[in-house]
């Protein structure tokens, strides 16, 4: 259980970072065109 837990967490916090990465990705791409 605390291994599918940690799993969970882990796959949450990437995820997280994807979209942080996409949204800087907007925004700056719109800033400098």
């Amino acid at each position: 259980m605390p291994v599918l837990s940690a799993n969970v967490s882990s796959s949450s916090a990437l995820h997280r970072e994807q979209i942080h990465t996409e949204i800087t990705r907007i925004f700056t791409g719109s800033r400098y065109e």
